[in-house]
């Protein structure tokens, strides 16, 4: 793959990854933020477009953001998203639209319609291309597979293997990959998924799939991918950091469209492939507020990739609404408003749920929910996994809508009786994947470089991650499993430690055998924190989102501050 000329600047540094090291060149370029140059018309060279979105999680109607200015604005929206590719095709008929995973989960679509809504709006609004995310799971691969029989677009797959036996059709509608000619061009998308999706899906989700390697996956079906397809891009749902190691790794691969992570990067980070060409790597941020666009020249002649362009189109007011599609929209969310939409209480404060407070700090929102497990199943302590918590209340009325929204898995609560050991190892767990350690520095350089990781972004800063043991970089406010507590609990955590874990004053006793409320996802080794697993007994209990339903209408007025309860 070449670049246009661009005024490129070029970043070069050594990256240092467990106890190897390689040379990890990044490229960035400002022109990417809005050229689409021409390609050589003297070298007959192919205009591409390729548009890509990723982790839409069922936002079909869009979804409103605070401004500066104090006032809000509605961004995304699929009949928005639709408007825009149907706009591109017709300024250029090679044009393909393709997502990175995690359509599904988020709104109420995903909790009445199970992925059906959000599919068909997809198909409607001409995606080519998908793969799954891990929500793509959260109703089990029986229900996606069946979804996935009745749609346009290709659903692709390498690194999941499923049990002929549970899941017959698996075969013929996740395919490896999938080869769209646009233009004479042979485009080959092959996807992934993040090797640890056992730890963010339900166990019970996960029965008869086995989740392989992603390099050795695409190694090993790279042959026969590239005697088919004159240019491969890798739909990728394993996160911006697991795409940036695997790069370098990778070769025959020109582009690889990101997700999971919900990164936003402006233009592609470009690193070099094992080959040597390079690899332009790319992410649209979260809930299609952003479409991400290419622009692409390939040359038929040379077989080459060239990059024209590239930037990140927000989905505002001034992209009109698809009405076709939006239509489709308005009448699911016709029968969603019948049932949802009435008042049940009242919000003095907001009630806070943003993914990167309740991943990394106690809230108000954490407090109260872990409190409800712990009045209905009179345990001794209750926990709340952050990932669970996917939207703040606002102040004012609450309605049935909003805790759905806020709370929308369907999971049970669980009660555990377990030893003080095992809970004291799980909030060390969280604590080494929550907390980068501090690095300390030496007079003529850092101290344990191995563990760490140098991540240049596209606006040539630089950042540094702490590695953990299993290989996976973390950061604050990106842990999923980071645990909300209930009321007489106190934990301090200190440079990626537990420092203190108290209930009711005093510390957990190793042999003692506590009750514990959590999520049926939690209970099962959900996020890593496999030490609930080693419970000496586990008791399903009601539905967690129906708890928070009625205790908010038995409160009605929701008055909730946080007690200093994690440190």
């Amino acid at each position: 793959m070449n670049l246009c000329s661009f005024n490129v600047k070029i970043y070069r540094r050594i990256v240092i990854f467990a106890l190897s090291s390689f040379f990890f060149f990044s490229l960035f370029s400002p022109a990417f933020a809005g050229s689409n140059k021409a390609p050589d018309a003297k070298r007959a060279e192919v205009p591409l477009k390729l548009l890509y979105t990723n982790d839409i999680h069922s936002c079909l109607n869009g979804f409103t953001v605070s401004l500066a200015s104090g006032a809000t604005e509605e961004v995304g929206g699929i009949a928005r998203i639709a408007a825009f590719a149907k706009k591109a095709r017709e300024e250029n008929g090679n044009t393909l639209l393709v997502s990175a995973g995690d359509s599904f989960q988020g709104t109420l679509f995903f909790n009445f319609f199970k992925g059906a809504a959000e599919f068909k709006t997809a198909a409607a609004a001409g995606y080519a291309v998908m793969c799954p995310g891990n929500h793509e799971f959260d109703e089990g691969a029986s229900r996606l597979i069946t979804l996935l029989k009745f749609q346009p677009f290709d659903f692709v797959n390498c690194n999941l293997e499923f049990d002929a036996a549970l899941y017959p059709c698996a075969g013929c509608k996740i395919k490896p990959y999938a080869v769209k000619k646009i233009g004479g061009v042979k485009i080959a998308f092959i996807g992934a998924i993040t090797k640890n999706l056992a730890n963010v899906v339900d166990k019970k989700h996960m029965r008869g799939i086995t989740v392989l390697d992603p390099l050795e996956s695409i190694k090993r079906i790279m042959p026969e991918v590239e005697k088919n397809a004159d240019m491969v891009i890798l739909l990728s749902h394993m996160g911006y950091e697991a795409d940036l190691e695997i790069a370098p790794k990778l070769d025959g691969v020109d582009i690889i469209i990101g997700g999971h992570s919900h990164t936003k990067l402006d233009g592609p980070v470009i690193l070099q492939g094992a080959g040597g060409k390079p690899v332009a790597v790319c992410q649209a941020f979260e809930k299609g507020e952003f479409v991400g666009e290419l622009n692409i020249a390939f040359d038929p002649a040379a077989k080459s990739v060239k990059l024209c362009g590239a930037k990140l189109n927000r989905m505002d007011k001034s992209i009109p609404k698809d009405a076709a599609v939006q239509q489709i929209v308005d009448k699911y969310a016709e029968k969603i408003a019948a049932e949802v939409m009435t008042e049940i209480g009242e919000a003095v404060k907001t009630l806070v749920g943003e993914r990167d407070l309740v991943r990394s700090v106690e809230t108000n929102l954490g407090d109260f929910l872990a409190d409800i497990l712990l009045q209905h199943s009179k345990a001794d302590m209750a926990v709340v996994n952050g990932g669970s918590i996917r939207a703040s209340i606002p102040k004012g009325v609450i309605k049935t809508a909003d805790c759905i929204n806020t709370f929308p898995f369907n999971q049970c609560m669980a009660i555990l009786k377990i030893k003080g050991a095992n809970i004291k190892k799980a909030f060390e767990y969280v604590a080494a994947q929550s907390f980068p350690q501090t690095a300390t520095y030496w007079s003529n350089g850092r101290k344990n470089p191995a563990q760490f990781k140098t991540i240049v972004h596209p606006d040539g800063t630089f950042e540094e991650i702490l590695m953990s043991q299993d290989g996976v970089f973390n950061k604050a406010g990106k842990f999923g499993g980071f645990l909300q507590v209930s009321r007489g609990m106190r934990v301090e955590y200190e440079n990626g430690r537990l420092k203190n874990l108290l209930l009711n004053g005093q510390p957990l006793e190793d042999d003692k055998i506590y009750t514990l409320a959590t999520s049926e996802f939690t209970s099962g080794g959900g996020d890593g924190l496999s030490s609930f697993c080693a419970s000496e007994e586990s008791v399903l209990g009601p539905n967690m989102t129906a708890l928070f339903v009625e205790a908010v209408k038995a409160l009605r007025i929701i008055d909730v501050d946080t007690e200093n309860r994690i440190k």
